[in-house]
């Protein structure tokens, strides 16, 4: 009975946290202009697959959710905002993600993704409020496996979120 409950209140969590959306091939009405800021701008073609959007309620469990059944995710589209980070450690080894700050009273934490796209040299400064929408992917094989999210758009935003989450 137990097992049913938690199997049960899981499923709530990942079903209430999450909106999924059909691609209409617009990228644009998925944005609302008045709060894109331009000094960095990526877009691509949306592949017609289904969208999974992350909010702010709920962001650590349902990221989370994506971590612990991927199979549920992969090949779907990921839209999140978030802080972006870049990590350099030189010339060819570079790290983005996008995430916020977990603290749940007990632990601190960044939960997010790591995001690629066609690198031109240009990103966003690090620490910029993004929104992402990323086709999830699997990196690797075994234990140096990652999931990331295949950028299809990368905006920074004007307004910014919650960048501290306790769920």
């Amino acid at each position: 009975m137990r097992k049913v409950i938690i199997t049960l209140f899981v499923l709530i969590i990942a079903i209430g946290c999450s909106r999924t959306v059909t691609n209409s091939g617009n990228l644009n009405a998925a944005f609302n202009p008045d709060t894109i800021v331009n000094p960095f701008s990526f877009e691509s073609e949306i592949p017609n697959v289904e969208i999974v959007e992350i909010r702010e309620r709920m962001f650590a469990t349902h990221v989370s959710d994506v971590y612990v059944n991927p199979q549920n995710y992969l090949d779907k589209i990921i839209k999140l905002e978030g802080v972006f980070l870049r990590y350099e450690f030189d010339e060819s080894e570079n790290y983005n993600f996008v995430l916020r700050y977990f603290n749940d009273g007990c632990c601190s934490d960044e939960v997010g993704f790591e995001v690629k796209w066609p690198d031109d040299g240009k990103h966003p400064d690090s620490y910029s409020w993004v929104e992402a929408m990323g086709v999830l992917k699997r990196s690797g094989a075994g234990a140096d496996s990652h999931l990331y999210l295949d950028l299809v758009s990368l905006n920074v935003l004007n307004r910014r979120g919650a960048e501290f989450v306790r769920q």
